[in-house]
């Protein structure tokens, strides 16, 4: 998802009429085109958001089943400038 994100408005602007499904699968033969050390950045990207998404969705889940207030873990998990880690 974050290569497709990152090239989803060039892959746009350069077929300007194709649809959704098409676009995707412009975007896939790019991603099997790409050499192994460019796809190594997106697989590390998606690494970390991995990451990020679990220790969220612990707490989460941790907050749901306790039913208790755990906004403090929330923050921790959740809190910072995460505007990178949202390109997915």
């Amino acid at each position: 998802m974050i290569y497709s994100n990152s090239v989803r408005a060039e892959v746009k602007a350069e077929n300007p009429t194709l649809p959704v499904t098409e676009i995707a699968k412009v975007i896939g033969a790019r991603w099997k085109e790409l050499p192994a050390e460019e796809k190594e950045k997106f697989t590390a990207l998606a690494q970390v958001d991995r990451e990020r998404y679990n220790k969220e969705m612990a707490v989460y889940k941790a907050q749901k089943a306790g039913g208790g207030d755990v906004e403090d873990e929330e923050e921790v998990a959740v809190g910072g400038d995460d505007d990178d880690a949202m390109e997915t």
